[in-house]
Protein backbone atom coordinates (compact mmCIF):
# COMPACT_ATOMS: atom_id res chain seq x y z
CA UNK A 1 0.00 0.00 0.00
CA UNK A 2 2.91 2.36 0.72
CA UNK A 3 4.02 2.19 -2.89
CA UNK A 4 0.66 3.34 -4.19
CA UNK A 5 0.08 6.09 -1.62
CA UNK A 6 1.87 8.71 -3.73
CA UNK A 7 -0.05 7.75 -6.84
CA UNK A 8 -3.31 7.85 -4.91
CA UNK A 9 -2.45 11.29 -3.54
CA UNK A 10 -1.57 12.58 -6.99
CA UNK A 11 -4.80 11.25 -8.48
CA UNK A 12 -6.79 12.71 -5.58
CA UNK A 13 -5.19 16.11 -6.11
CA UNK A 14 -5.92 16.01 -9.84
CA UNK A 15 -9.50 14.88 -9.17
CA UNK A 16 -10.09 17.70 -6.72
CA UNK A 17 -8.62 20.24 -9.13
CA UNK A 18 -10.90 18.95 -11.87
CA UNK A 19 -13.94 18.86 -9.56
CA UNK A 20 -13.49 22.44 -8.37
CA UNK A 21 -12.56 23.84 -11.78
CA UNK A 22 -14.92 26.47 -13.13
CA UNK A 23 -13.84 26.00 -16.75
CA UNK A 24 -13.07 22.33 -17.33
CA UNK A 25 -12.74 22.80 -21.08
CA UNK A 26 -9.69 25.02 -20.51
CA UNK A 27 -7.75 22.16 -18.90
CA UNK A 28 -5.08 21.02 -21.32
CA UNK A 29 -4.40 17.32 -21.02
CA UNK A 30 -0.99 17.75 -22.66
CA UNK A 31 0.12 20.23 -19.97
CA UNK A 32 -1.12 17.99 -17.17
CA UNK A 33 0.66 15.00 -18.76
CA UNK A 34 3.91 16.98 -19.00
CA UNK A 35 3.64 17.96 -15.34
CA UNK A 36 3.00 14.40 -14.23
CA UNK A 37 5.82 13.04 -16.35
CA UNK A 38 8.24 15.60 -14.89
CA UNK A 39 7.12 14.56 -11.40
CA UNK A 40 7.83 10.92 -12.24
CA UNK A 41 11.22 11.70 -13.80
CA UNK A 42 12.29 13.73 -10.75
CA UNK A 43 11.04 11.00 -8.42
CA UNK A 44 13.06 8.36 -10.25
CA UNK A 45 16.09 10.66 -10.36
CA UNK A 46 15.99 11.32 -6.62
CA UNK A 47 14.84 7.94 -5.33
CA UNK A 48 16.52 5.46 -7.67
CA UNK A 49 19.67 7.13 -9.02
CA UNK A 50 22.54 7.54 -6.57
CA UNK A 51 23.85 10.74 -8.21
CA UNK A 52 20.43 12.40 -7.90
CA UNK A 53 20.17 11.41 -4.27
CA UNK A 54 23.63 12.82 -3.51
CA UNK A 55 22.93 16.01 -5.45
CA UNK A 56 19.70 16.75 -3.60
CA UNK A 57 21.34 15.81 -0.29
CA UNK A 58 24.05 18.40 -0.99
CA UNK A 59 21.43 21.02 -1.82
CA UNK A 60 19.56 20.17 1.39
CA UNK A 61 22.74 20.42 3.44
CA UNK A 62 23.50 23.82 1.91
CA UNK A 63 19.98 25.04 2.77
CA UNK A 64 20.42 23.77 6.34
CA UNK A 65 23.72 25.64 6.58
CA UNK A 66 22.10 28.87 5.38
CA UNK A 67 19.27 28.42 7.90
CA UNK A 68 21.79 27.96 10.70
CA UNK A 69 23.32 31.33 9.76
CA UNK A 70 19.84 32.84 9.77
CA UNK A 71 19.24 31.52 13.29
CA UNK A 72 22.50 33.06 14.51
CA UNK A 73 21.52 36.36 12.91
CA UNK A 74 18.03 36.27 14.37
CA UNK A 75 19.48 35.54 17.80
CA UNK A 76 21.76 38.56 17.39
CA UNK A 77 18.90 40.83 16.35
CA UNK A 78 16.06 39.51 18.53
CA UNK A 79 17.95 38.05 21.52
CA UNK A 80 16.10 35.28 23.31
CA UNK A 81 13.21 35.46 20.87
CA UNK A 82 15.48 34.52 17.96
CA UNK A 83 17.10 31.47 19.55
CA UNK A 84 16.75 28.17 17.75
CA UNK A 85 14.85 26.63 20.67
CA UNK A 86 12.23 29.39 20.58
CA UNK A 87 11.38 29.05 16.90
CA UNK A 88 7.70 29.60 17.54
CA UNK A 89 8.27 33.11 18.80
CA UNK A 90 10.53 34.01 15.90
CA UNK A 91 8.11 32.60 13.33
CA UNK A 92 5.26 34.52 14.96
CA UNK A 93 7.30 37.71 14.90
CA UNK A 94 8.18 37.15 11.24
CA UNK A 95 4.53 36.53 10.35
CA UNK A 96 3.46 39.71 12.15
CA UNK A 97 6.12 41.69 10.30
CA UNK A 98 5.16 40.15 6.97
CA UNK A 99 1.44 40.80 7.52
CA UNK A 100 2.03 44.37 8.64
CA UNK A 101 4.26 44.96 5.61
CA UNK A 102 1.67 43.54 3.23
CA UNK A 103 -1.21 45.42 4.82
CA UNK A 104 0.70 48.71 4.67
CA UNK A 105 1.99 48.13 1.17
CA UNK A 106 -1.22 46.81 -0.39
CA UNK A 107 -3.79 48.77 1.54
CA UNK A 108 -7.35 49.00 0.16
CA UNK A 109 -6.85 52.70 -0.59
CA UNK A 110 -4.27 51.74 -3.21
CA UNK A 111 -6.33 50.81 -6.24
CA UNK A 112 -3.64 51.34 -8.87
CA UNK A 113 0.11 51.04 -8.78
CA UNK A 114 0.46 54.79 -9.41
CA UNK A 115 -1.55 55.69 -6.31
CA UNK A 116 0.36 53.14 -4.21
CA UNK A 117 3.78 54.39 -5.24
CA UNK A 118 2.84 57.97 -4.50
CA UNK A 119 1.43 57.27 -1.05
CA UNK A 120 3.52 58.34 1.90
CA UNK A 121 2.59 55.28 4.01
CA UNK A 122 5.50 53.19 2.81
CA UNK A 123 6.50 50.47 5.25
CA UNK A 124 10.17 50.96 4.46
CA UNK A 125 10.36 54.64 5.26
Amino acid sequence: MGTYRGILGLLTMLGLAFAFSTNRRAIRVKTVAWGLSLQIVFAIFVLRIDYGRRMFQAVGDAATRVLSYAFVGSEFVFGELGKKSSNVGFVSLFRCFRLSFLSAHFSPSCTTSASCSSSSASPLG
